[in-house]
């Protein structure tokens, strides 16, 4: 469904009318996500609400399913937390805008993945499963492990980003 800004204002569901804060706005009633990644899709999910039967029985069955299994939930929650802002993190790499720094919290961040998988495999629900078969990231993670080093400095310009034996021809140079 498309909300046009007048509708999305006078709902306050993101910003109350008095003063633009968060405050009193259904957003604030119902933002109890552990990441900046989940608020932020929290917040779409409020702009965009569904209208597909289907989509929304899904998205049900899938909260529904992880309110009743409280100790999965909460080692996912625990898991999440350790995650970065992954959707900033790419958005700084597409850009060339990355740092070294950037580049490990995108690797740590990956590193969490397989951990969160296993948490779901439990989950029946076909949203949490479809979560759950995303697959690649730990050559991803083992790649970004073999080449930047554990130390790699805040900016490009003080070097020491590349691991030694990752490239030979950059271990000679």
């Amino acid at each position: 469904m498309v909300l046009d800004a007048g509708t999305i204002r006078n709902l306050e569901l993101t910003k109350n009318i008095g003063d633009g804060s968060s405050r009193g706005t259904l957003l604030a009633v119902l933002d109890k996500t552990s990441t900046v990644m989940g608020s932020r899709l929290l917040k779409k999910w409020l702009h965009e609400p569904l209208l597909n039967k289907g989509a929304i029985e899904k998205r049900l069955d899938a909260l529904e399913e992880l309110n009743t299994n409280v100790i999965a939930r909460e080692e996912i929650k625990a898991k999440l937390r350790e995650v970065y802002d992954v959707e900033r993190l790419i958005s700084r790499i597409n850009y060339g805008n990355a740092s070294p720094r950037d580049i490990l919290s995108l690797r740590n961040s990956l590193a969490q993945f397989p951990q969160l998988k296993q948490n779901l495999t439990n989950f029946t629900s076909r949203l949490l499963q479809e979560i759950n078969s995303l697959s690649g990231m730990e050559d991803l993670t083992a790649e970004l492990r073999a080449a930047v080093r554990e130390d790699a400095p805040i900016t490009v310009r003080e070097g020491r980003i590349i691991c030694s034996g990752y490239n030979s021809e950059l271990d000679q140079l």
